[in-house]
């Protein structure tokens, strides 16, 4: 089954970007921060996944979805991340400690990019 990460920084990065970080294989993930422990946002369906865009970030920054593999989730879990599966499409914009980390990839991850 896959699961999807939010990708999403501060606003600050074109889809020129984007792209550099996709070769860099890097990509900030949408995370919530909790007691100084790291909970990465992730979603088994889709849909849900686009509507917590929506809904918690400005329609002009770059944002979209990244699946993940098991591989990629264990990596965070070895990092000391929590995984927060969300099966709603919550409003986090205002909780303190949402934010992003920094996710690092072997091989360059396919971004589905959006504004909209």
């Amino acid at each position: 089954m896959d699961v999807y990460a939010i990708f999403c920084p501060d606003g600050a990065l074109s889809f020129d970007d984007m792209e550099q970080c996709q070769r860099e294989k890097w990509v900030p993930i949408a995370t919530l921060t909790v007691d100084n422990k790291i909970h990465a946002l992730i979603f088994n369906d889709p849909k849900i996944a686009q509507t917590f865009i929506r809904r918690n970030y400005p329609k002009n920054w770059i944002r979209g979805l990244i699946a993940l593999s098991n591989k990629e989730l264990q990596w965070m879990q070895g990092k000391g991340w929590e995984i927060k599966c969300m099966t709603y499409p919550n409003i986090l914009k205002d909780t303190a400690g949402f934010g992003f980390e920094i996710l690092e990839f072997q091989t360059e991850p396919t971004l589905k990019i959006g504004r909209s």
